[in-house]
């Protein structure tokens, strides 16, 4: 339990229980695509004029353990979580087509981002998310008929016209970003030119693959592929709602290939072996609370040296015998 909370109405009227469950329903999945993990508000209690309990809920609550896999997307700035939640419940309540769209795609991101989830299965996640998206979009909408929406078009496969349609109405930008190597290794490898049609091909190649070993035959190209199509989804759904804070993107921290944010983070490889995965900067401040003559001035990433099993003071300390700053 981290905080208490108070659900009202900004006029102060009264309102249902029924309508307090799905406020809380809604918050439950902001946070969660916040957090990239389950979490939701527990154990609400329904009180009267009066200040009387006259309602409460028990439940089965779906909250995932604690994780800091992954750096916010917001960038850790309450300000930009509070603009981003205001306008989910805004959309949220704005019609029940809309809450189902905005629900559906949420849950698929925060699955495609749950550490029991495979990578095979998030990108796959992902992609039925577009899929979904351009539907509701573009045919549910009128604006075109189930035929028309059907097949190649330009002399692009149907998925690959999706996704470009997509991401060009939410305007966002198509280029494969330089750090992401495996995926360039495979879109030549392929002859595949532009972002939108190396995942497309990659995404068949797990349903549809030439052998079972074709989608591993690049090291690196699933998780890279991830990546970028989580990020892409992420943005569909944020421009959907209205946001307009600050947006950066998600990483994981257990993942070696990843893209470059404003505030990037460095974990040693055997830091991410054992399960600690604090920060680099973080531990490195713990270390010379500990040890002042450690020199703070040291790079984050010169502190660290796997040398097996060590019994110095500040290893022992920390309980991390595999560290050693002697």
């Amino acid at each position: 339990m981290t905080h208490v909370g108070e659900l009202r109405r900004v006029d102060g009227s009264r309102f249902k229980a029924s309508e307090a469950a799905d406020a809380l329903e809604a918050f439950k999945v902001a946070l969660s695509f916040a957090l990239a993990r389950w979490i939701a508000p527990v154990a609400p209690v329904g009180i009267d004029i009066a200040g009387k309990p006259v309602w409460q809920q028990w439940a089965k609550w779906r909250c995932d353990p604690v994780s800091t896999n992954y750096l916010p997307w917001w960038g850790g700035h309450g300000d930009d979580l509070e603009h981003f939640i205001d306008r989910l419940l805004n959309a949220w309540f704005a019609s029940e087509q809309e809450r189902d769209v905005i629900r559906y795609l949420a849950i698929l991101l925060i699955a495609a981002h749950h550490w029991g989830t495979t990578i095979e299965a998030k990108i796959m996640l992902v992609h039925s998310g577009f899929d979904y998206l351009s539907w509701v979009n573009y045919v549910l909408s009128g604006k075109r008929t189930r035929s028309q929406h059907k097949g190649p078009k330009n002399g692009m496969p149907e998925a690959r016209w999706h996704l470009k349609e997509l991401l060009r109405a939410a305007k966002i930008p198509m280029r494969r970003p330089a750090n992401l190597v495996a995926l360039r290794k495979y879109a030549s490898k392929e002859k595949v030119r532009g972002a939108p049609a190396t995942v497309t091909r990659l995404r068949n190649t797990l349903t549809h693959p030439k052998d079972a070993g074709e989608p591993y035959s690049i090291e690196g190209v699933l998780e890279g592929s991830w990546f970028l199509v989580t990020e892409w989804a992420e943005l569909m759904l944020l421009r959907r709602i209205g946001y307009r804070g600050k947006y950066r993107p998600r990483k994981d921290k257990r993942m070696g290939e990843q893209r470059p944010g404003p505030m990037g983070s460095m974990t040693p490889k055997h830091l991410v072996d054992r399960g600690l995965l604090l920060g680099a900067r973080t531990l490195q401040r713990v270390l010379i609370a500990l040890n002042p003559s450690v020199n703070a001035a040291l790079e984050p990433m010169k502190l660290f040296e796997s040398v097996g099993n060590c019994s110095c003071d500040v290893c022992s300390r920390l309980g991390i015998q595999s560290l050693c700053l002697n």
